[in-house]
């Protein structure tokens, strides 16, 4: 009878992982609704190539913002380099964005909308009012590439640092991107805070989790 199949195993990323994290969260993220608004996707294949670079250029930040506080989780593929999913987080009284990091990310945003862009803005700043004040692990964004799905590997990546949220006695706190997403952030414990309507956009929903 085989046996039970092994736990994903969840590293930090190294210097030479981040390309590969950077891949991992592009495919993961290639369809999600609140990127295709914030980047503006478009329609059509050149439409679809444009937004998938763009969405490159926003995760190396991100992957290189999280490594940098040392909060860029991972779990490897088969093909060395490579990774099935990531993780970005950011750990408290720490900005997961710098304003170095935030104004070339907004200079993508800007880019990729033109006169659009003020209402995008606003939608960022309807996210930053809701960010809370008290010290927390903030969740930026964790990806599974889709032949990786249904395999846990998304709750391994978020057990990592939720253990030590409780081994603290510290809160997590992240934005999903995608409705279809609470379910599996609740079952973690997290609870919904608001319901964020971005300006001509999709839903965004912040979420809370008390240490346990």
């Amino acid at each position: 009878m085989p046996g039970a199949s092994p736990e994903p195993l969840v590293r930090r990323a190294r210097a030479a992982d981040l390309a590969g994290a950077v891949e991992a969260l592009v495919e993961a993220f290639t369809n999600d609704p609140f990127f295709g608004w914030a980047l503006d996707r478009g329609t059509g294949t050149r439409a679809t190539a444009v937004h998938r670079t763009r969405l490159g250029t926003w995760m190396r930040h991100a992957v290189k913002a999280a490594h940098g506080m040392g909060h860029c989780f991972l779990v490897e593929d088969e093909a060395a380099g490579s990774a099935r999913a990531a993780a970005l987080w950011a750990p408290p009284d720490l900005s997961f964005f710098g304003p170095e990091r935030w104004s070339a990310v907004w200079s993508l945003v800007e880019g990729s909308n033109g006169p659009r862009s003020g209402l995008v803005g606003e939608g960022f700043s309807l996210i930053a009012e809701q960010h809370p004040e008290v010290p927390h692990y903030y969740l930026s964004t964790v990806g599974v590439r889709q032949r990786h799905r249904g395999g846990g590997l998304g709750s391994a990546l978020l057990g990592r640092v939720l253990s030590v949220c409780d081994r603290e006695g510290v809160g997590a706190y992240l934005e999903s991107s995608n409705p279809e997403n609470v379910g599996l952030y609740e079952r973690h414990g997290f609870s919904v805070r608001a319901e964020l309507t971005m300006p001509e956009g999709p839903l965004v929903i912040p979420m809370w989790r008390d240490p346990r």
